[in-house]
């Protein structure tokens, strides 16, 4: 399976942004997250909900390409985590409490609720250098207000 992730580190430039994100990957979130193989950079550009093409490359979080790169992580993280969320209350209203408790057909509601609580969607995650996952809008707030003009935003896909 495939999942995008993208971590902001700090580099004099984007080739040492890129070589810092794969070096973060291996030793940080391959090592501490299981089932990760490998990641690569991505190479080319994506539409953003507002019709905006961003270029899927390693950019100056401070700079334009580099705020919508983060914006269109977290969103698409939020409406992962949003839809479970949506399946979870759905799913609660069609079992009783005993059959929740006792698990008896609720494999996918058991499901959705893990990742409603992981505060992340299967899809996409968010990192910085020092292994924060970004998972709220107050983390990514945090993150933002923190920021440097060394810092870049790398965009990776992922495989586990």
């Amino acid at each position: 399976m495939h999942q995008t992730i993208a971590i902001i580190t700090k580099a004099d430039d984007q080739e040492e942004a890129l070589d810092n994100a794969k070096e973060l990957f291996r030793t940080e979130i391959k090592e501490k997250s299981t089932g990760y193989d490998y990641c690569i950079p991505y190479n080319g550009n994506v539409i953003d909900r507002s019709g905006m093409d961003i270029k899927w490359e390693p950019s100056l979080v401070r700079s334009v390409n580099g705020k919508r790169i983060i914006e269109y992580i977290f969103d698409a993280q939020m409406d992962d985590k949003l839809e479970s969320l949506k399946k979870v209350r759905k799913e609660l209203a069609m079992y009783s409490n005993e059959d929740i408790c006792n698990g008896d057909k609720t494999d996918m509601l058991t499901y959705n609720m893990q990742y409603v609580g992981a505060y992340n969607g299967p899809s996409v995650r968010l990192y910085c250098e020092d292994f924060f996952e970004v998972r709220t809008r107050k983390n990514l707030n945090v993150v933002m207000e923190n920021t440097t003009y060394y810092d870049w935003i790398v965009p990776m896909d992922s495989h586990f």
